[in-house]
């Protein structure tokens, strides 16, 4: 049994964000239908998307066909969590107000999310993760000595605000429980994606002002061996030391140019002294050689993996995050598997990504519609 057994989520919405916390709740056992325009979600297809959109049915509707507005009222009086965004045709056709949707369903939990913000100077203006993440100041921390910004490739923005908005419909559903009274909850991808992110760069902005594409500090940054890469995370005085007598270098923990290590070194002059010493240092050994050493002197170390190193590390398959699918439009995919591990209902992954309109039928059936309506639905285009 599923924490969300029961919990049925109408998703209309594209994209990253809206579907990924849908997929999140249907991993604990929230019963999903993903409705979809006649071109379905433009994100379809990408790789990421068979992830984001498993455990799902789906249904295509015509929303700009006033037939389609009577199915969309019938999901909403079906489900318990609507979850829409600003910028899809699926959340705009059937002209969606919230207020009076809660009017009409009091104990709907919506899950709203746009890009700004849904009031204020810019709530008009279209956005994604790595727009936000430019604006954010979250693209301006990567910069480099020369103060050039790095690109952001991963959308975390799209995955913060994902992960809030299934920890926000949590404690709406457990709210309602108590008051019998559903709600709506406005995310962003500023402020939930990006904002939320960036607490400690925000508290530590000199810190930030120094960041290299390779790391925040000489101790703790990445490393070219002969042979790759690896990181080095020494974060604190203790582990500093460490490394230094791992290095056969103890005068440098009494070095004045590096007593507030890691985080606190006084000029860039200092910081690309130490970053030299230990880059000289590293580049002598292979990966497993440097690796074996500093793990030898417990210093928190490792190689930098690819993504499909990673997915076949020895910890990875122990954990049980890597799971197999057999997807009806690719075969057999592997991606991860269930994030939240309740060990006494651990949620399981129901189906993989649907199809375009694969359930469409079934799904309606199940609201009440004949075999003759949904011909009729059919027959005119609606689905």
């Amino acid at each position: 049994m599923g924490a969300f057994d029961g919990i049925k989520v109408l998703e209309l919405a594209t994209g990253i964000t809206g579907p990924y916390v849908a997929m999140l709740l249907a991993d604990q056992g929230a019963e999903v239908v993903k409705a979809e325009g006649r071109e379905g979600d433009p994100a379809k297809g990408t790789a990421g998307s068979l992830v984001w959109n498993r455990g799902k049915r789906s249904i295509k509707l015509s929303f700009e066909a006033p037939e389609a507005e009577q199915v969309v009222r019938k999901l909403l009086s079906w489900c318990d969590v609507l979850i829409t965004d600003f910028d899809s045709p699926q959340s705009k056709a059937p002209r969606l107000d919230h207020e009076r949707l809660l009017e009409s369903y009091p104990r709907l939990i919506i899950c709203s999310i746009s890009p700004w913000g849904e009031s204020g100077p810019y709530a008009h203006k279209p956005g994604s993760a790595q727009l936000v993440s430019a604006y954010s100041g979250a693209t301006a921390t990567q910069a480099s000595f020369s103060g050039d910004p790095v690109y952001r490739v991963m959308p975390f923005a799209s995955f913060e605000t994902a992960f809030i908005g299934a920890c926000g419909v949590t404690a709406a559903l457990l709210y309602r429980r108590r008051s019998g009274r559903g709600q709506k909850l406005e995310l962003s991808l500023l402020r939930d994606g990006s904002l939320a992110g960036l607490w400690g760069e925000t508290v530590t902005r000199a810190i930030a002002l120094l960041t290299t594409p390779f790391g925040h500090a000489p101790t703790y940054r990445i490393y070219q061996t002969r042979d790759g890469w690896i990181q080095i995370a020494a974060g604190n005085p203790t582990f500093c030391g460490k490394l230094f007598i791992a290095m056969g270098r103890e005068e440098l923990i009494s070095d004045p140019r590096f007593v507030n290590l890691p985080w606190g070194l006084a000029s860039l002059e200092d910081r690309k002294a130490l970053e030299e010493i230990i880059g000289r240092w590293v580049s002598q050994f292979t990966n497993d050689g440097v690796l074996a050493l500093l793990e030898q002197n417990d210093i928190p170390c490792g190689p930098v993996r690819t993504a499909e190193e990673f997915a076949s590390h020895p910890q990875v398959v122990h954990s049980g995050m890597m799971v197999e699918l057999e997807d009806p439009s690719v075969g057999k995919v592997e991606q991860m598997g269930i994030l939240v591990a309740l060990l006494g209902n651990p949620g399981k992954i129901r189906r993989p990504c649907p199809l375009l309109g694969q359930h469409t039928k079934e799904v309606l059936s199940e609201l009440g519609y004949s075999e003759a309506q949904v011909s009729d639905l059919q027959s005119s285009g609606v689905i």
